[in-house]
Parts: structure tokens; C-alpha cells; sequence
């Protein structure tokens, strides 16, 4: 990725649009392109400390307190242990999701303790190894909040341990949790929608460039709540 970052500085670029890890080295490749007038919008996760042009995607610290919420609600006041996944440290997305997540479990759940098993990159048989470690002492397990991928994988270590959470919380509707979501084993999907995101990529630039003026450029993505029976139609 570095790499590729420099060759854009060198040969020049209308825009960047980039979901990287949140990386002194990155924030410094995006700090050199910004400084030679190219714009970088961060997608889906911040590098904040940068001097990248705009933010698009999830309220993250939001989406997470949405999970803890949602979380409580099930279990309603029942003690045991809730296990949450992310695809990799460092990426600040995620990790804003895992602060929001345990800020509301920690007010509404004190009785439930949070065990983590990340950075398995949402690869099925790096997470295996992950989850099977945090889980094999584990008695109670009432919950599972997945911020990254790889929750087929997931799901297969807990049956073979014989964990059956009552609920399973996961982000994103690609074909596997889309699959898992009609089958029932996930209980909620929290969704966003990523063609407004790349729309309000393209304003970012367009606003920049001073191709267009806005009052305010949008890039907060609204969190929507996905269950079995409202699942969102895609053209």
C-alpha cells in the first residue's frame, strides 16, 4: 500500500480514496499527498491523525454503542460472557466500534464479562485459531459481537465447542452474512449503505476541486438494523 502511495504522489492524482489501517507510516503517506494538492477522503475507517481531506462511512463509536444496546436488550440482565471479534487492530473503524460497544455493555451489562479474539483479518482459518483460544475455557457464552469478518468460521469453532450464543451481531451484508442472516444464526446485521458513502467520496472531491459548493459535506452513513425479514433491496 505504501508503495502504491508513492507512485500516486509521483505521477499525480484527482483524488484518493483509501480503508487503510490507522499507521504512523500510512498517516505519513497520506500527509505527502496531501501536501502535494492531492485530496485522500478515508472510507469506512479514519486515519484522524492525518491531514486526510474528509471522512466517509459509519459514526463507528455510534455503531457500536447500536450493538451494545441491541446486546442488552436480548439478554436482558442475564449474566455469562459475550466474545467480539475485529478483522485487525489498528484499523481505527473497527476499533471506535469496539470502544462504543463496551462504554454501553459496561453501564447496561455490568454482570457480563467481554472476552475479545482479534485479528484474525476475516480469514476463516486465522479466526478459528483466534476464537478457539478465547472460548475454550469459556462456560456461558450468551453473546458474540463480530466488528470484522469471518463469521461462518466463527460460528463453526463455537458449535464444535458446543457454544450456541443466543445472539450474534455482525456488520456488513455480504454473501456470506446475507446467507447466515436467511438462515438465522445471526440475529441482527448492522448494514450501511456503500453507494452513499462512495457518492459523498466523489462530493468530498468535487467540493475540493471547487467544482461544486455545499454548505456542509455529508459522510456520516446512517445505521440501519437488519434482521431476517427487512433485508435491503439492492438494483
Amino acid at each position: 500500500m505504501l508503495a502504491i502511495l508513492r507512485r500516486i504522489g509521483k505521477r499525480g492524482s484527482h483524488g484518493v480514496c483509501l480503508k487503510a489501517r490507522d499507521l504512523p507510516r500510512i498517516c505519513d503517506a497520506v500527509n505527502a499527498l496531501t501536501a502535494a494538492g492531492i485530496p485522500v477522503v478515508t472510507l469506512a475507517t479514519d486515519i484522524p491523525n492525518s491531514s486526510r481531506t474528509a471522512y466517509v462511512g459509519l459514526d463507528n463509536a455510534n455503531a457500536g454503542r447500536t450493538a451494545a444496546y441491541l446486546m442488552a436488550k436480548f439478554l436482558g440482565g442475564q449474566a455469562g460472557t459475550v466474545l467480539t471479534t475485529k478483522s485487525q487492530h489498528a484499523f481505527f473503524g473497527e476499533e471506535e466500534r469496539d470502544s462504543g460497544f463496551r462504554e454501553v455493555m459496561k453501564r447496561d451489562c455490568p454482570d457480563v464479562e467481554l472476552i475479545d479474539a482479534s485479528g484474525g483479518a476475516g480469514v476463516p482459518w486465522h479466526m478459528i485459531n483466534h476464537v478457539a483460544e478465547m472460548v475454550s475455557d469459556v462456560k456461558d457464552l450468551k453473546g458474540v459481537y463480530s466488528m470484522g469478518g469471518g463469521n461462518e468460521a466463527i460460528l463453526q469453532i463455537l458449535a464444535d465447542q458446543g457454544h450456541r450464543p443466543q445472539v450474534f451481531i455482525a456488520h456488513d451484508l455480504d454473501k456470506e452474512n446475507k446467507r447466515l442472516l436467511e438462515q438465522g444464526v445471526l440475529t441482527f446485521v448492522l448494514y450501511h449503505e456503500l453507494r452513499a458513502d462512495i457518492r459523498n467520496a466523489f462530493l468530498a472531491f468535487a467540493q475540493y476541486h471547487r467544482l461544486m459548493q455545499l454548505d456542509e459535506t455529508p459522510h456520516v452513513s446512517d445505521i440501519q438494523i437488519v434482521t431476517p425479514f427487512n433485508p435491503p433491496h439492492f438494483s
